[in-house]
């Protein structure tokens, strides 16, 4: 066929066209308001984690004394089972939730719609941390992370969108920002990673091949092919990739996060003041990174030891819990594997230390009041 169509072809294309386009609408509508009606949990939302955040809200609701909460550098920095069995042979219940990958924010939900939101708070809550993630609340909301933030959501969260906001635009990540409140105000959107390619697919098909009648649009491509193209593309644009840096440049590495200026834009006075209001003790375990690593990068942890120091002197003056394990000489290299986490070895020697920090503060002597 040339590239020149009859009348009669034309007019039936454009109704082919205005057709599938109202059916498009149609369906972008629908997948909107039942997105709109879902609870964010059942957005996408990672059914490991819903299970798990499922059965802490049911250890809570049983009166757990004590929660740790943290990503994997908690759950190889202790023998859980062990800790627990301890715990319970004192008279305290613990419950233990790890979740690979987790900051600030999946933190600050779990505290707001878990530990705080319970008939039965727990006592105490340690959180254990290493780097500057507490005052980085827009670090690990995307990408693979966003269906654990998703699972933790049990509602449009106002003040976890106000803060990533605020983050994101005080760096300066204006595109990520505009995308992060996309996904905001228009709940479907923020469904793309399950359903939009292929609503996209489904609509540009039968126009695709429509067009493909067309001498001059034969051989576009299909959804898939187009996106596999412009992603190459975009990839390109970006120009040649630096080579790795050498290893001098890597230590050159120093965190961005200043504490007392990303305070203000973080998760950490929210979960204190949840905290405050349900008579739970907040505490933070500063874990030990790998002495081999931090001696390869001597400026960054020097940065991080100026960070931990201005989290610490908030903690003292927030009736905060701070316990810091990092200079423990005990926990060499041999108690780690080859990155930030520890081995049996360091796991069997920090075990004791924060069962022993528990009971020191759990308040288990005092009268329980939580339930009143």
């Amino acid at each position: 066929m040339g590239s020149v169509l009859k009348q009669s072809d034309r007019t039936e294309l454009r109704r082919w066209l205005l057709a599938h386009a109202a059916a498009g609408l149609l369906a972008l509508l629908v997948v909107s308001i039942a997105a709109a009606a879902a609870p964010p949990r059942f957005r996408g939302g990672h059914y490991t984690t819903q299970r798990t955040l499922a059965k802490l809200g049911s250890q809570l609701q049983e009166g757990a004394d004590v929660l740790l909460l943290g990503n994997s550098l908690l759950e190889r920095g202790i023998h859980a089972g062990a800790f627990r069995d301890d715990l319970a042979g004192r008279g305290c219940k613990a419950a233990v939730l790890v979740q690979d990958g987790a900051v600030s924010g999946f933190f600050y939900l779990v505290v707001k719609n878990y530990a705080a939101a319970s008939k039965a708070a727990p006592r105490l809550l340690l959180i254990f941390i290493m780097d500057d993630e507490l005052s980085a609340p827009s670090r690990r909301i995307d990408s693979s992370q966003e269906s654990i933030i998703k699972a933790a959501s049990l509602s449009r969260e106002p003040v976890f969108m106000r803060l990533v906001l605020r983050d994101l635009l005080r760096e300066g990540r204006v595109t990520e920002a505009l995308l992060a409140g996309l996904r905001y105000v228009w709940p479907a959107y923020s469904c793309k990673g399950n359903i939009q390619d292929g609503i996209f697919e489904v609509m540009t098909d039968l126009p695709r091949r429509q067009l493909a009648r067309m001498e001059r649009f034969a051989e576009w491509p299909d959804y898939r092919s187009a996106r596999v193209m412009v992603d190459r593309r975009g990839a390109a644009a970006g120009g040649p990739r630096r080579p790795e840096p050498a290893p001098a440049e890597r230590e050159e590495y120093v965190p961005t996060r200043d504490f007392s200026g990303s305070l203000a834009s973080s998760f950490l006075p929210e979960m204190a003041r949840l905290c405050a209001e349900r008579g739970i003790r907040l505490g933070f375990v500063r874990l030990k990174p790998n002495p081999r690593i931090a001696a390869g990068r001597p400026l960054r942890y020097r940065a991080v030891d100026r960070y931990m120091a201005d989290l610490k002197a908030y903690c003292d003056a927030n009736d905060i819990l701070f316990l810091d394990v990092s200079g423990d000489p005990n926990l060499n290299e041999a108690c780690f594997s080859r990155d930030n986490h520890m081995a049996v070895g360091g796991r069997d020697y920090l075990t004791p230390i924060i069962e022993r920090f528990v009971l020191d503060h759990a308040g288990l002597e005092q009268p329980d009041t939580r339930r009143k």
